[in-house]
């Protein structure tokens, strides 16, 4: 969702909002999780518990974009953190490490939900591995 999305969709009461007494416009976080779509706490299972996948295609020089990644991923996360995996390399590549970990756990059950901030930090190209495996993120 766009500041433009918002924007539009505030004036059209699809969004719920207040002003400010200087005229800025305010939402409550919850209003904007219903309306993004994004699990509340009552719908969310207790045995949630997800996978956060990482992922960049340099090998050096791109630890900031990773912990980034994760820190968007920690900070909407709705159920329990079972584990952080990372990977430095292509998403045409199917042999990665940090992958396979995830695959293997995921065969296991340790998790019930795989989340990415970008999908095509799985596979560039929407290959096998978003079929197989259920992907939440930002699409």
């Amino acid at each position: 969702m766009s500041v433009v999305g918002v924007r539009k969709a505030a004036p059209e009461g699809r969004l719920p909002s207040r002003r400010t007494g200087s005229g800025q416009r305010v939402f409550d976080r919850e209003d904007l999780d219903v309306y993004l779509g994004r699990p509340t706490p009552e719908s969310v299972p207790a045995d949630r518990a997800e996978a956060l996948y990482c992922r960049v295609s340099g090998s050096t020089g791109q630890e900031s974009s990773l912990a980034y990644q994760e820190r968007m991923l920690r900070e909407s996360a709705a159920g329990t953190v079972y584990r952080v995996y990372r990977d430095r390399g292509s998403g045409l590549r199917e042999t990665r490490a940090g992958l396979n970990r995830m695959l293997e756990d995921a065969a296991k059950g340790h998790f019930t939900v795989v989340r990415v901030v970008w999908r095509d930090r799985l596979a560039r190209f929407s290959g096998g591995v978003d079929r197989a495996v259920p992907v939440g993120g930002r699409g």
